[in-house]
């Protein structure tokens, strides 16, 4: 085989495997990993909360492994830390590590708006705004439930719109 042959075989290959469905054990893995994920952010899962591999594997049928798989790209991704002998705990956000966080996303989607306001849907922004009306007069708990679901369908927008698959 010519090395130009040699070349054209690797980035054959190179190709397949980027443009080839998910396999099973990483389709497994996102939907573990964007389960838990939710349950930490809706704080079903407190700060400082132990997660066990065992009860974890048990709720959602599965092996250890696969839990233990996302429990570490959690705690990459700075959402779980793991003690020793003491397995992994939900990380405490400080109210510091909030404002972080947000001022990193104000960032990131003040650096996309040029191209949302380019690709986004008229309809959408203006059902966001019908929605905004239509929380006039209320007060409590429900606007509170209303205005944070307003706030993420606005984020939502933002990043489907960003022609970034990162952010």
């Amino acid at each position: 085989m010519h090395a130009l042959d040699e070349s054209r075989a690797v980035v054959y290959k190179f190709e397949t495997a980027m443009s080839a469905k998910p396999s099973r054990d990483e389709a497994l893995h996102s939907f573990l990993y964007r389960a838990l994920l939710e349950r930490i952010i809706s704080g079903e899962f407190a700060p400082g909360q132990r997660l066990v591999e065992e009860e974890l594997a048990r709720v959602y049928g599965v092996s250890r492994t696969p839990i233990r798989e996302v429990l570490l790209s959690l705690v990459k991704d700075g959402c779980v830390e793991r003690a020793r002998n003491c397995g992994a705990r939900v990380v405490a956000f400080t109210a510091e590590d909030v404002e972080e966080l947000f001022d990193l996303r104000t960032a990131l989607e003040i650096h996309c708006i040029s191209t949302v306001v380019r690709t986004v849907k008229v309809s959408e922004l203006l059902e966001l705004q019908h929605r905004l009306e239509a929380t006039d007069g209320e007060s409590g708990s429900r606007l509170r439930e209303e205005h944070a679901s307003l706030d993420l369908k606005l984020h939502h927008l933002i990043v489907e719109n960003s022609g970034n698959r990162r952010l």
